[in-house]
């Protein structure tokens, strides 16, 4: 690298190992007088890769960002008062943004049911504000009246849209009714 004049910041470089052992390797890369020592995660692009690959640093990072996001809507949000439910929506948008960032990778971990528990309990109380309803509400009924897809089921619909992500935009649009209505009957279903 130093041959055509690229230098490595080694402030900035970060390596995972990734491995199926049980137990944590390390390794120590060296490019002249750079030294890098591998990490048990690394965050790239807002996405927390351990060296499983199960992303469960990711999920506890996520739902951890999303409950603050949530509690500080909660308070613009009381259940007396306050805003519309259209608003109250429009609010909840975020938490649901701030969970399904980068879904399409990590999504596949909510098939298991204690990420799946972690990541539903955060949804269920932007759910409860938007419904205005109280807490021993079940998470069905609050997802219907406050009008919001389960999260297990908007991690489907975007892994499929991700899937799908090279057709051309005429195709994206029906793409997207189609995967949307197929999520809304996979919902009814269940």
């Amino acid at each position: 690298m130093g041959s055509v004049g690229l230098t490595l910041a080694a402030r900035k470089t970060e390596a995972v190992l990734s491995t199926s052992r049980k137990q944590l390797e390390t390794i120590t890369l060296n490019d002249g007088e750079c030294s890098i020592t591998s990490q048990p995660y690394i965050r790239y692009l807002g996405v927390m890769f351990d060296s499983r690959l199960s992303y469960t640093r990711h999920v506890e990072q996520v739902t951890e960002k999303a409950s603050r996001v949530a509690m500080s809507l909660a308070r613009l949000m009381p259940d007396i008062g306050g805003p519309r439910q259209d608003r109250r929506k429009l609010l909840a948008s975020v938490v649901v943004s701030v969970l399904t960032y980068g879904m399409a990778i990590w999504g596949e971990v909510l098939e298991m049911e204690t990420y799946r528990r972690k990541v539903a309990v955060v949804h269920r109380i932007s759910a409860l504000r938007v419904a205005c309803a109280f807490r021993t509400i079940s998470n069905d009924a609050v997802c219907v009246i406050a009008n919001m897809r389960p999260i297990e089921v908007i991690a489907v619909e975007r892994k499929k849209l991700y899937a799908e992500r090279g057709a051309n935009p005429a195709e994206r649009e029906e793409l997207r009714r189609n995967v949307k209505q197929r999520s809304i009957e996979l919902w009814q279903q269940k």
